[in-house]
């Protein structure tokens, strides 16, 4: 095995042209490392997809990069739906929908592995989609507001 140094990233974008090539570059870079022949297990490139901007634009992304299925939960919170469903069929991606799972009651407590990496366990839907997720790298879009500053600047 051998340790190379997290090269300095410099990237400057004129253009959104470039930003996406870099975008696509540094991804299929990290899918070609899970999918190296050299691993002992291998890593498929999937996505989650709502109805929101975020998750869509990491599931084209995905799509550009040879994924062949993505993830949706049906409904929102508060009700309603948030299924991406239409947008997975578009991409021409497997469509793997599960139904938003309800917040555990009682002595069991599978949402603190989510609470315990400091993002408050707003993500604890994706706790249902734990079965599929095997050897996967998963795109989510989760949180992406906030990194892309839409709400303003970050």
């Amino acid at each position: 095995m051998r340790y190379l140094a997290k090269p300095a990233v410099e990237a400057r974008f004129t253009d959104f042209a470039s930003y996406e090539a870099y975008l696509l570059a540094v991804l299929a870079a990290v899918v070609a490392n899970g999918t190296d022949p050299l691993r002992r297990f291998h890593y498929e490139l999937s996505s989650t997809c709502s109805s929101g901007v975020d998750s869509t634009a990491c599931t084209a992304v995905a799509a550009k990069l040879g994924a062949r299925r993505a993830f949706t939960i049906s409904g929102a919170r508060g009700g309603g739906s948030d299924s991406g469903r239409p947008v997975i069929e578009r991409l021409g991606l497997e469509v793997v929908e599960i139904d938003r799972p309800l917040r555990p009651e009682g002595p069991s407590f599978p949402e603190a592995e989510f609470i315990a990496t400091g993002m408050s366990g707003a993500e604890f839907p994706f706790h249902a989609l734990g079965p599929h997720l095997r050897h996967t790298i998963l795109l989510s879009g989760f949180f992406g507001g906030d990194m892309w500053g839409i709400e303003g600047p970050v």
